[in-house]
């Protein structure tokens, strides 16, 4: 992998399918393959004989693997002495007990020793050695017999031995292991001084107490196979991941997840120590005592920007898989990225969106993959934080930009969504926004494919709808205008509200509003309302508190605009329409099927739909579509004028979810109302 203007740095050491057995036994380790970069701090969880000890000679050159490639900075390593030494210098290993690697007589010989053997001058033995010496705190023990050391300063004298080479990776067997309180906490302090220098380190344990607190990354090895790699607490998280390997989750989090209730759900992440747990705890003992006090705390929490009192706004998935496909194609055609690297691209309206591209590798085949961490703002997102990668190349399609979807990106199995069953889930919005940034560079008589992938994304999607989307395989590549707005509720609803309050400022509103569900409903409604029906505002999931809120300002005029899935819930009397609360549309949409005649076989066609859009195509040959479409939107209007007794006189524009037209209570234009037929179902 090349590095790309300080984008991202080489790996220090490098596994690809690295297979290895010891004489007339059984594989230890099976097609692992690793990077380790710069100023990481990995955990290394497994059980007993699952290879912890086998990975890290093999590390540090002391076994050599039958097959597979083993890359030390970007060269193929030679198991010859000059190659060997240099890897040496570079990974260092610290045993478990110093003793198996202590030989000298006092902690200055011993710490210099390394040194001494590179044959480096003595002004540069006496530096590093002090250096050493200072950084594991052994200042008043330098001239200490090491027979007569204590186990913990042993262990500090062991990491001193590493430093004095000056290495760039440590491999440490149970730093902690058998240490009192004190020293633990001595060699954890030693241990980030030297993370915080950049130096790497791959820490082999069973304490996953201390490992929660202490690592970035975690790499679980069982039965000689790497079966997680990846951010440590989406590790600790995967429970299935821990039974699995027999271990238990660290205690703090399981506290943590006991205490946490809904009061605490914006409260930032769950503490991973103990003194950042007591201060957790001392904060959610005055949530319980004032609601006032936290919900203020809450916002304080969410608002990066505090000092404007502002939700944040974030970028979809598919801004960060067009901004690394754009810098991916730059790369290719031998391009240099910006320094910082910021790219800009557009959103289907097109405004500019800025994001910095977070990495850039070169792969074998010459291409690039440039990934994008995902913010989502304020919004609770599950993809933030998560790295949008795009990867894209030739093909000799001329003039057509072809899609594919890699690690994390599901794949879309059932009809009724907006791409066809067997396509990567990357949704049209996505696609056109990436083909227009990387339009610039088709190739004469070709065009290019663009690869994305989510690493990580396949478990994230667990926690999604996607699997009863019949989306497998990963998470979705979503968004419509390609910027993220804040959704935490209460704040988000308050934002709402006041929408409503600068519509009933107006002084020719006549009473009337427009509720739309998301940004896809609003364009839906000035095309087919303009401003006939009142201002547009967002009502997202709050149907009854909306409704309440215009009441109260004396709006009671309200269309309802928005796609039948969502309708659908309102007219059956759920005026909070979000999943979570409740999400009953295939009973609502059988029920009513089953009022307008439709029995047996169809009935059971229809409940099996993922979605109310996969219904339509049953209803229309059913030629039930327009009345059944009717049935719904006159439903809605009424359980919006019974609502709480508002006095609101509703009407209703309805949608499928592409946002085509379905059925309208109020009158339209009919040359508008007829650009949509049925021939689309």
């Amino acid at each position: 992998m090349d590095k790309n203007n300080g984008i991202k740095q080489k790996p220090i050491v490098e596994l690809k399918d690295i297979l290895f057995a010891y004489p007339d036994q059984d594989a230890v380790l099976k097609d692992v393959s690793l990077s380790i970069y710069p100023g990481e701090v990995i955990i290394l969880l497994g059980p007993n004989g699952s290879g912890k000890s086998t990975l890290f000679k093999i590390l540090t050159g002391l076994l050599k693997p039958q097959t597979g490639t083993f890359l030390f900075k970007g060269e193929k390593l030679k198991y010859k002495s000059k190659m060997l030494n240099e890897l040496r210098q570079s990974v260092g290993m610290v045993f478990q007990d110093p003793d198996n690697q202590l030989f000298a007589s006092t902690v200055e010989q011993e710490i210099s020793f390394g040194a001494v053997n590179l044959r480096l001058s003595q002004d540069e033995v006496r530096r590093r050695t002090e250096q050493a010496i200072k950084d594991t705190n052994l200042m008043d023990l330098a001239t200490r017999a090491v027979q007569y050391l204590s186990f913990g300063q042993k262990k500090r004298v062991s990491v001193a031995d590493l430093l004095v080479m000056e290495s760039d990776l440590l491999l440490l067997d149970e730093p902690t292991a058998w240490l009192d309180p004190p020293n633990s906490n001595l060699v954890t302090k030693i241990l980030d001084d030297l993370a915080k220098r950049g130096i790497s380190l791959l820490i082999a344990t069973h304490d996953v107490n201390w490992a929660y607190s202490f690592g970035d990354r975690m790499i679980m090895l069982r039965n000689g196979k790497i079966q997680f790699d990846g951010d440590i607490i989406e590790g600790f998280n995967n429970v299935e991941l821990l039974r699995d390997a027999g271990m238990p989750r660290p205690i703090i989090q399981a506290v943590c997840d006991t205490l946490q209730d809904e009061t605490m759900a914006n409260d930032g992440p769950v503490p991973r120590n103990f003194e950042t747990f007591e201060r957790w705890l001392v904060k959610r003992k005055s949530t319980k005592n004032d609601q006032a006090d936290r919900r203020q705390d809450d916002l304080f929490f969410q608002r990066k920007q505090g000092q404007s009192g502002e939700l944040r706004k974030g970028y979809t998935t598919g801004s960060c898989a067009a901004a690394a496909a754009l810098a991916s194609i730059k790369l290719y055609n031998g391009e240099v990225l910006p320094e910082p690297p910021f790219l800009t691209i557009h959103n289907p309206e097109g405004k500019p969106i800025t994001l910095e591209i977070n990495s850039a590798e070169q792969l074998p085949d010459k291409t690039w993959r440039c990934c994008v961490i995902k913010d989502g703002g304020d919004d609770p997102d599950v993809t933030t934080g998560l790295a949008i990668c795009s990867v894209v190349k030739p093909n000799n399609i001329t003039g057509e930009v072809v899609f594919k979807g890699g690690e994390g990106v599901g794949t879309v199995t059932l009809p009724g969504l907006k791409i066809e069953p067997g396509e990567p889930a990357i949704n049209p919005v996505p696609r056109s926004m990436i083909t227009q940034a990387i339009l610039p560079y088709m190739p004469e008589g070709g065009g290019l494919t663009v690869e994305v992938s989510i690493p990580g994304g396949e478990n994230v999607a667990a926690n999604t709808f996607n699997p009863r989307l019949g989306i497998i395989g990963g998470l979705s590549v979503l968004g419509t205008t390609g910027i993220v707005e804040p959704m935490s509720e209460q704040a988000y609803l308050d934002s709402l509200i006041e929408e409503i309050n600068i519509a009933a400022a107006m002084p020719d509103h006549n009473g009337k509003i427009t509720f739309v569900f998301g940004n896809t409903s609003e364009r839906f409604a000035h095309i087919y309302l303009g401003n006939q029906a009142g201002r547009p505002v967002i009502c997202s999931n709050f149907v009854g508190p909306m409704l309440r809120a215009a009441a109260a300002k004396d709006m009671k005029k309200v269309t309802l605009v928005g796609p039948l899935g969502k309708v659908i819930k309102v007219s059956a009397g759920i005026f909070n329409t979000h999943s979570h609360v409740a999400d009953a549309r295939e009973e609502i949409l059988v029920a009513n099927a089953a009022m307008l005649g439709v029995t047996g076989r169809d009935l059971e066609r229809l409940a099996a739909c993922r979605t109310t859009d996969a219904a339509l195509p049953i209803l229309d040959e059913l030629g039930i579509l327009d009345v059944f479409c009717e049935r719904i939107a006159r439903r809605c209007c009424s359980a919006m004028e019974d609502f709480e007794n508002l006095g609101i006189e509703a009407n209703c524009l309805l949608s499928d979810g592409r946002g085509h037209f379905l059925y309208s209570t109020i009158e339209l234009d009919k040359e508008i109302k007829l650009d949509v037929t049925h021939e689309q179902y």
